[in-house]
């Protein structure tokens, strides 16, 4: 009866609809630690793959790397140990064909303050097989990004490192040998140029055409800064620089998501003086064709904005500087049509994933409480209906044409970039349990059973009848939610069975809760 939710323990909702939304957060069992959901794919086994980074007491980051169902139970959880490493972090999981992962992330050393890029591959149960570390120095600043991961028809690796004053692309083989590799800069080392490399996008084929012919693998395009001026560098599947474009358009400005429109040309959006903006490029040659921003609204210097086109309708997502989250629905034109926010604070929200053929979207990130954060996975049908996480925005987001631009003539300096090493990184189990968003636990892990509860019948059609085995003097009343952490029914208890009229409600799965002597035992319902 009594359910609780520990690493490799199941979350009871077998058997869902895909079209029901879910919504779960996870933490640690250390009550001092937290975690934050950095990136989320749909696995060719219908699971899903997390990247999340875990901070223990001391805020020091490490990598880990989760899998679940596609219910969002933990199938299995791991945390990386990185050789003399004095922080890292999680940027993006890829699945192998063969059913392997690859984790993309970054990681500090300890005696040189060296800056590095770690590439591991995991066998399907999370088990480290080999890991590679592209060590590019000491670097004064923080500022430093890891996008992307691409895995090539042929098995090759694309992928893109960036730091303050460089972005290096490179191509490797399916175990992380370079191929070749490039570091560029905005102008020569002494000429300046900073923060490069906010996010990779790759471009198939420099036509537009999205044919995913092998010849044709690996070119794209990447974000990044001249001076204030945001730029972006376009790259060949060889890594030869194809065209370079900087654009003023305002004096402090960030492109920090790309993504190919639906007409085939490039999407930027970040922000302009810290104001909200997006714009399309040509693919051919990087010419500017229009640029927006959105009056009044706001985007933290580190906030996180995220661009998606599904169907032909654009979706950029991204956090306010007071922590607020927004999922805004665009024309092609980059017109607003509607928009939502989350009800709760958010930290280092990522991006928004859509699984086409189960017409759903995921995301995920970090619930912010005062002193704590929770990772946080949501599946839903749609991101522009309200739920107990997501309300219709209280902003009026409008956008307007922005005319003041020009682009700037700039020369990238580059150079062959080659230095690369095994790396001894060993993995190791991280126990996590789960509650549904909204504050519905599904339980404590220290607790097998404190209350005999019986509930029948499961599935149902329009009675359920709970039944207490036991003393019901510390019982007060029954919660029944949805998925969503809606609440849909509740009522007291006086009796040691307990009738409950569901025959009004949507068929699906729900959750029975009741609370004795301070513990919540839950039960799930089917109703069919």
């Amino acid at each position: 009866m009594k359910k609780s939710l520990l690493y490799g323990l199941s979350l009871l909702i077998s058997g869902y609809s895909f079209s029901q939304d879910i919504s779960l957060m996870y933490e640690p069992v250390e009550e001092t630690d937290y975690m934050v959901i950095r990136d989320l794919v749909e696995t060719n086994d219908d699971h899903l793959l997390v990247g999340f980074d875990h901070h223990n007491a001391s805020d020091i980051p490490t990598a880990g790397i989760m899998k679940t169902q596609f219910d969002g139970t933990v199938v299995w959880a791991k945390t990386l140990d990185v050789a003399e490493s004095a922080a890292g972090c999680t940027f993006e999981v890829v699945e192998k064909e063969n059913g392997n992962f690859l984790l993309w992330g970054l990681s500090k050393e300890v005696e040189t303050d060296h800056m590095r890029a770690i590439l591991t591959e995991l066998s399907a149960d999370g088990d480290e097989l080999w890991s590679k570390e592209y060590d590019f120095g000491t670097n004064a600043t923080v500022a430093y990004t890891i996008n992307k991961l691409r895995i090539n028809n042929d098995g090759t690796l694309q992928m893109m490192i960036a730091v303050f004053s460089k972005v290096i692309v490179m191509q490797t083989t399916e175990t992380g040998e370079i191929i070749w590799a490039k570091s560029t800069s905005i102008g020569a080392p002494d000429e300046g140029g900073k923060n490069p490399g906010f996010e990779w996008l790759s471009i198939p084929e420099p036509d537009g055409d999205d044919d995913d012919d092998e010849e044709d693998d690996g070119g794209g395009a990447c974000a990044g800064k001249a001076t204030n001026d945001f730029s972006l560098l376009r790259y060949s599947a060889d890594g030869e620089l194809l065209w370079n474009r900087a654009y003023s358009i305002g004096g402090y400005t960030h492109g920090k998501t790309l993504a190919r429109s639906p007409n085939g040309n490039i999407l930027v959006a970040g922000f302009i003086d810290y104001v909200p903006h997006i714009m399309e490029v040509s693919v051919d040659d990087g010419s500017l064709i229009w640029v927006k921003t959105f009056p009044g609204a706001t985007l933290a210097f580190l906030g996180k904005a995220h661009l998606s086109v599904v169907d032909d309708e654009i979706i950029l997502d991204m956090s306010s500087p007071a922590g607020r989250q927004f999922f805004i629905k665009l024309t092609e034109e980059g017109e607003v049509i509607e928009a939502m926010q989350s009800k709760f604070d958010v930290v280092d929200y990522n991006k928004l994933e859509y699984a086409e053929d189960k017409n759903v979207y995921f995301y995920g990130s970090g619930e912010w409480t005062p002193g704590n954060y929770d990772g946080m996975i949501h599946r839903v049908a749609s991101v522009f209906d309200e739920s107990c996480l997501l309300e219709p925005s209280e902003f009026a987001f409008t956008t307007a044409d922005f005319t003041d631009t020009a682009e700037v003539a700039f020369t990238p300096f580059e150079e062959d970039f080659t230095n690369q090493e095994d790396i001894d990184v060993s993995t190791i189990d991280f126990h996590v349990r789960g509650k549904f968003a909204c504050d519905i636990f599904l339980g404590d892990e220290n607790v097998e059973e404190v209350l005999g509860m019986t509930v029948y019948p499961n599935p149902a059609l329009n009675e359920v009848n709970l039944q207490i085995n036991g003393d019901i003097s510390t019982i007060t009343h029954y919660v029944l939610f949805d998925l969503t952490g809606k609440v849909v029914l509740s009522g007291s208890i006086n009796n040691i069975i307990t009738t409950l009229d569901v025959k009004n409600l949507d068929r699906g799965q729900y959750i029975l809760s009741v609370v004795a002597n301070g513990v919540r035992t839950v039960e799930k319902i089917t109703l069919q």
